[in-house]
This record gives structure tokens, sequence and C-alpha cells, in this order.
């Protein structure tokens, strides 16, 4: 949630502004909803009133209420009423994922992006409460992990070759991506999305989430154990692919989380088996 997370102070690094990549900047609705839900007794008229002003972000959250996932019996036709079946954290979600998507322009491998990252948000999210992570933290860990590509991908002049084929090659692998940009341009997605998220204020667990997800698992160990688990799970899932079937951890990682792999193993399990069904659901 964001209530009680801190914000992080944004200086963009050397290497950012000696490339002149400029991040987009937060949208206004997300930092008013991020003040309205840091407050203890928020209004659900206030937030209505937020996201009915957007009309993209309106229409998406009418949108999901009436998916497949939620099941309703009728259709919900205004932002009050969708409200109410969701909780705070669902309304971020949908507003974060919002603004992350039309903070760039839309191309294929841009839909490509968005698409795994919205796949390892759920399932990231998803497993959280089980897995004794914040499912919020979560959540907004697995949709920014690759929001240093998009900065890439929209980007067409630091990469003459093109950002596709880079990007396309190493999909599972976040470390040889950025071993392949660093060497390309001097700077690798993972400090280029901790930017961003420092400076749309995410808090200070996913700013650093982020920006370790691209480095060797055995110097996690000094990171606190929420964002050590952060980094586990994201590898584990992006690891094992487009695959439904869950890969056990190796002996480093689980030691890394203090998860059994039997424990490990069965809630990743039931987690990837209900996202292929809601899935299915909304095809």
């Amino acid at each position: 949630m964001w209530r009680g997370q801190h914000r992080v102070a944004m200086t963009l690094p050397e290497e950012l502004r000696r490339l002149q990549i400029a991040l987009p900047a937060c949208p206004r609705a997300l930092l008013d909803l991020q003040a309205l839900l840091r407050e203890p007794a928020v209004h659900a008229q206030a937030c209505a009133d937020v996201i009915s002003a957007d009309m993209a972000l309106a229409a998406e959250v009418v949108k999901t209420v009436n998916s497949a996932m939620f099941g309703l019996l009728r259709r919900v036709d205004h932002v009050g009423e969708a409200l109410r079946f969701l909780g705070n954290d669902q309304v971020m979600a949908i507003t974060l994922q919002t603004a992350l998507r039309r903070a760039f322009p839309p191309t294929p491998l841009m839909d490509r992006i968005w698409g795994g990252a919205a796949r390892l948000a759920w399932v990231m999210g998803r497993a959280a409460v089980p897995l004794d992570l914040d499912p919020w933290l979560a959540h907004s860990a697995g949709l920014f992990a690759a929001s240093g590509a998009a900065v890439f991908a929209s980007r067409k002049d630091l990469f003459p070759g093109g950002y596709d084929l880079l990007f396309d090659t190493h999909t599972h692998d976040p470390q040889a991506l950025a071993d392949a940009e660093i060497k390309a341009i001097g700077v690798g997605n993972h400090a280029v999305g901790s930017a961003l998220c420092a400076q749309w204020g995410l808090s200070n667990q996913v700013v650093r989430y982020v920006r370790a997800r691209a480095t060797p698992s055995q110097t996690w160990m000094a990171m606190d154990l929420p964002v050590r688990r952060l980094l586990v799970l994201s590898r584990s899932i992006e690891t094992a692919g487009l695959s439904e079937d869950t890969i056990p951890l190796p002996a480093h990682l689980a030691e890394l989380t203090g998860w059994t792999n039997e424990r490990y193993i069965a809630i990743i399990q039931a987690v990837l088996d209900e996202h292929l069904r809601r899935s299915a659901a909304l095809t």
C-alpha cells in the first residue's frame, strides 16, 4: 500500500544525464491518488472524482471490473460503482499500469514489454501474501521491472541496430540483457528503471529491487529480506518464461528467502494455474 511508504530523493544518475535520457514525469492522476490513499480514511468519492477526470483511466477501471475475472452478473457503467468492487491496492494497480503504458508510445515491442510486465506483476502480487510479502509492493516491483527497457525501446537513436532484437534475445535473462545494454551504450535498463521508480515516488524497496534484479544473485544477501524475496520471486518466474510449470529454487536462492521448495512450489504453481484460467476466461 502507498500509506506509510517513503519517497526516494531523486538525483538522475550521471550515466543517464550523459546519454540525455529524459524520464517521463509521474502523471497528475497518479500523484493525486497517491496522496488520497495515504490518508487514514480515504473517501471513495474523492478517488472516483480523480479517476473520472481521466478518460483513459476511468475506462480501464470500468473495463477491469466488467471483465470475466470479476464474474459480475451485470455490467457496471460508471467509476463510482466500479470502485465498490475494488480495494485501494487494486485501484492503485490499475492506475499505475495505465499510467506507465501511456507514458511511452505504443509499438509492437512496447506491447511485448507490457505484456510480460503485466504477467509478472500479477503473479508476484498474487503470490505475495502466502510468501510473506506485501501484495502491493510485489505488484509494483513486477510492473516496473522492465520499465527501463521501455525507456530504451522509445529511444531508437540509442540503439541504431534496433532494441527489439536485443530485448527479445534476452527476454528471460535480466542480467544478460543488462550486460548487452551496458556493452552497447554504457548503462543497463535496471539503472534507468530504478531512476524512474524513484522519480515516480515508489517505495525504497521497489527502487532497490529494480536496480538489483539484473545483478548476480550472489550480491543479493546485502539486501533486506523483502527485497531479497522480490528478487528471487521475479528471477524464478522470469527464468521459467512462458511455461506454466514451477521450477524449484536452487539452494542458494532458497537460502536468501527462508522459503522451503515444497512451500514455494505449491504456492507458485497454484498462482500460475489461476493465471492460466483467468487468461483463458478473458479470451
